[in-house]
């Protein structure tokens, strides 16, 4: 590089030319870079044994994952058969009380245990809304 200066009445201009002769000299990669590329050329190394085996891992989570959705759902299932076998029996009940026929062979069934059952459906009914709400969480991820 050389630098050439010339005087004027408003001041100094310099001129600067590049010598393509004088390279200049390369800095350093820095450590973090040079981390990062070796990285690169480590995962650019990929043979197809390393392939089948993560495609085998994947189907495997895959699989797992299937499995526990139909866990879920099976347990949703039971839940709901459960939910509408008590359902069912206060709707005999009520319809006992209001004196519909066919339902001369319901048990008549008393006021704590109605209370009971009615309780018991509201929590069941509420539980499998919260287990629902969780499952649409999970799909959506």
């Amino acid at each position: 590089m050389t630098t050439d200066s010339v005087h004027s009445a408003g001041g100094m201009a310099f001129e600067v030319s590049f010598d393509d002769d004088h390279e200049r000299p390369k800095s350093a990669v820095p450590k973090r870079l040079s981390k990062l590329m070796d990285k690169k050329d480590c995962k650019r190394q990929i043979s197809s044994e390393s392939l089948d085996a993560k495609q085998k891992q994947a189907e495997e989570r895959r699989k797992e994952l299937e499995k526990c959705r139909l866990e879920r759902i099976h347990a949703r299932q039971e839940d709901c058969r459960k939910l509408a076998q008590q359902v069912e029996l206060l709707l005999d009940q009520d319809a006992k009380r209001h004196g519909v026929e066919g339902t001369e062979n319901i048990k008549a069934m008393s006021k704590k245990e109605a209370a009971r059952v009615i309780h018991n459906v509201a929590e069941d009914f509420s539980k499998l809304g919260c287990d629902v709400k969780q499952d649409f969480k999970q799909l959506s991820k």
